[in-house]
């Protein structure tokens, strides 16, 4: 891919580009002007590249996976995989987003740049390039849309692991923030609102009244009535698959909690025994101290503590909490699995208390509800999103260890 090459040089035609429509019309533009305007064939393949990933990574109907996805991308485009293919392309991809991004951007914001731009490719041409850039941009806000309806529940499985820590608690997490308005899943279903208004105003941004409010507590409140059922109805199918064991500790305490006269303190016991067990058999004490190691945690009071009893250390439940939800693999730190762990062993504390003092209370049932909410939402988060971009071996020998 030279520097310099158009894809009429290169035996490219507009057909043999992607999905993206945008750059279907800049390969019919001479190669003059191209030239000109600084789009050579190596920017028009990494710009349809990055449109079409878009486009297939976030589009629900396609039923391959991610891996699939990308193969087929990498096939496609004739995109580079290993060696000093990946360093070329990495540099070229700097110099594109570092450079020519920022001056395009600075220049086609301007009035007095489109009225050049339609004079200099031509009124038809011009024209069909803005119908091409509104066509890309539909496709992919209804993508959006649709895969914004998917991780709803996943993103109330973040705020809900969140239900039982103090705002101090969460102040010392990061920006996760409290209350309806700082939810993830009132993030979410703000920027539906956000694609919905866009259009519906045919991209029209100055017809678009944005509310940042949107939507309210009282809208939040229901959606999240008739999101709840869907994600903890699909996180016992999860569990069912992995571990029968794990999957009647878990709807033993919902059982308890609703049948039976002790019930507050069965389901406290079921669900600690329940979070104790998917530690002990996801990852032993010697792997999660080599991952606190390996992570940077090892020297921090709160993931390892010394064991007098044995004279030796051993990881913290929150230690554990982070291990499980990361999947035992080294990543970059992320808010949503630091609320998941921290909510969870908040939620064992609750719980061990209310295992062997049941007063009662009204308050206990709440708390132990909670906490089932708890455990039901981080191993949503834990499951869907930690193990995400895990390689299959590493889930699958997760999964077996957990089965075991």
């Amino acid at each position: 891919m030279g520097s310099n090459e158009s894809p009429q040089s290169s035996s490219l035609s507009s057909a043999s580009w992607g999905r993206s429509e945008l750059v279907k019309e800049l390969a019919k533009l001479p190669e003059g002007q191209r030239s000109i305007l600084e789009l050579h064939d190596w920017i028009l393949t990494l710009l349809d590249a990055a449109i079409t990933a878009a486009m297939v990574f976030v589009d629900p109907h396609d039923l391959r996976s991610a891996e699939e996805r990308l193969d087929w991308l990498i096939e496609t485009f004739d995109l580079p995989e290993s060696g000093d293919e990946i360093e070329r392309f990495t540099a070229r991809l700097t110099e594109l987003s570092e450079m020519q991004v920022p001056r395009w951007a600075k220049k086609t914001g301007t009035d007095s740049w489109k009225r050049f731009l339609r004079r200099f490719i031509g009124a038809a041409a011009y024209d069909r390039l803005a119908a091409a850039l509104v066509s890309d941009t539909t496709v992919l806000a209804h993508a959006l849309r649709q895969l914004i309806s998917k991780i709803q529940p996943y993103a109330l499985a973040v705020d809900d692991c969140a239900i039982l820590l103090t705002p101090e608690q969460v102040a010392k997490l990061g920006p996760f923030g409290t209350g309806p308005t700082n939810s993830v899943l009132h993030l979410v279903l703000t920027l539906d609102g956000v694609l919905t208004n866009v259009l519906e105003a045919n991209f029209d941004f100055s017809s678009i009244a944005f509310d940042p409010n949107l939507p309210g507590e009282s809208d939040l409140g229901e959606i999240i009535e008739n999101l709840r059922p869907l994600l903890s109805g699909a996180t016992r199918k999860t569990l069912a698959e992995i571990s029968a064991k794990l999957s009647r500790k878990l709807a033993g305490a919902s059982t308890a909690l609703n049948t039976s006269e002790d019930g507050v303190a069965q389901a406290a016991g079921s669900l600690v025994e329940l979070i104790d067990r998917l530690f002990r058999e996801a990852f032993p004490d010697k792997q999660v101290l080599a991952w606190l190691e390996a992570t940077d945690r090892a020297a921090d009071s709160d993931f390892v503590y010394i064991d007098k009893s044995k004279g030796i250390s051993r990881p913290t439940k929150r230690a554990q909490a982070l291990c499980f939800v990361h999947g035992g693999q080294v990543a970059e730190r992320s808010i949503f699995h630091e609320v998941a762990a921290a909510g969870l062993v908040v939620a064992r504390e609750k719980l061990q208390k209310i295992k062997h003092a049941d007063t009662g209370d009204p308050e206990e049932r709440e708390i132990v509800e909670r906490a089932l909410t708890v455990v039901e939402s981080f191993l949503s988060v834990a499951i869907e999103i930690g193990w995400l971009g895990l390689p299959s071996e590493t889930v699958d020998g997760l999964k077996l260890r957990l089965a075991a």
